[in-house]
């Protein structure tokens, strides 16, 4: 589903997700930039959970080799996406 041109999208962003974005370098916050212009183009790209959290969506996506989780709400009603977290996935080496 896109959202037609028309109707504004705003994004707010938790607090979770502001110290995320902070401690990211220029260059992989334009990345997660390009992502969240993504999912305000598209609202429902995240794949949405289950359960008690089914409200949430979670888009994933590679910053520089690592998986990024970035976790959001869509309110269809009122066209707003709120910004829960931005999660990295470690590492692992065998």
């Amino acid at each position: 589903m896109c959202v037609e041109h028309n109707q504004k999208v705003e994004a707010f962003e938790s607090i979770r997700f502001t110290k995320a974005m902070d401690k990211l370098s220029k260059n992989d916050c334009s990345i997660v930039e390009d992502n969240i212009e993504n999912i305000i183009v598209t609202p429902l790209v995240g794949e949405q959970t289950k359960g008690d959290f089914s409200h949430v969506r979670v888009h994933k996506f590679n910053v520089n080799k690592r998986q990024a989780s970035l976790n959001y709400t869509y309110v269809d009603q009122s066209h707003k996406i709120y910004l829960l977290s931005l999660v990295f996935c470690l590492n692992k080496s065998s």
